[in-house]
């Protein structure tokens, strides 16, 4: 219920999934002990976004690393990663279950806000 009431968008959320996802593949097939995941974020998004998802991912426990004026890493450790993981696709189909494939208009704060005021 945390993930549903403190994420920025829904896009955001898919955002971490996929990315997690392509991580864990990569650490699936790598060599040796992977102590952490990194995601980026990517350059485009504006400031805004990138803070917002920013706060959102300290909560789930990741930390950031800045590799320029643009460039953000986040991190998270191997231990903790593929159980976010599930949590996060929870949360997205119990998000599709209640909305469908509903995608929150542009500017709608928090998908999940109304939904758990309903229940």
């Amino acid at each position: 219920e945390t993930i549903c009431s403190t994420m920025p968008s829904v896009s955001d959320l898919k955002f971490l999934i996929k990315s997690l996802r392509k991580e864990k593949r990569r650490v699936d097939t790598s060599f040796g002990k992977v102590n952490m995941w990194t995601l980026s974020l990517p350059s485009q998004w504006s400031s805004e976004r990138r803070t917002m998802i920013w706060h959102w991912s300290r909560e789930l426990g990741f930390t950031m690393r800045s590799g320029g004026p643009s460039v953000v890493f986040l991190n998270i450790s191997s231990s903790h990663a593929p159980d976010l993981l599930i949590q996060l696709e929870d949360a997205l189909s119990y998000y599709q279950s209640v909305n469908g494939n509903r995608t929150p208009f542009k500017g709608e704060k928090n998908a999940f806000a109304n939904i758990l005021s309903a229940d």
